[in-house]
C-alpha cells in the first residue's frame, strides 16, 4: 500500500510541475507573438502618416544641372528647390 501512495505523491509532483511549465511556455509564447506583431505592424503606422510640409520631395540628380559659363562651373537648371520629407514634415 505504501508503494501505491508513494507513486501517487509522485504523479502528483510531477502533474503539477508539468502543468506549470505549460503556463510558463504559453505565457512565453503569447508574448512572442505579441511582440512579433507590433514589430511587424510598425512599419504600417508609420507609414500612415501624413505630411504637412505641402512641398514635393525632390532630390537634384545629373539631369537637374547644366554646365555654364559662371565662376563655379555647374548650376541648377531644374527650378525646383531640393527637398528631402524628414520627421517635421509629417
Amino acid at each position: 500500500m505504501q508503494q501505491f501512495v508513494e507513486s501517487a505523491e509522485r504523479y502528483t509532483t510531477e502533474y503539477v510541475r508539468r502543468r506549470r511549465r505549460n503556463r510558463l511556455v504559453m505565457a512565453l509564447g503569447v508574448f512572442v507573438v505579441f511582440c512579433t506583431t507590433y514589430a511587424l505592424i510598425l512599419p504600417a503606422i508609420t507609414l500612415e502618416r501624413s505630411l504637412v510640409c505641402e512641398q514635393t520631395e525632390h532630390v537634384h540628380s545629373a539631369a537637374c544641372y547644366e554646365e555654364v559659363e559662371v565662376p563655379a562651373g555647374i548650376a541648377v537648371d531644374c527650378g525646383k528647390e531640393e527637398h528631402v520629407h524628414s520627421g517635421e514634415c509629417y
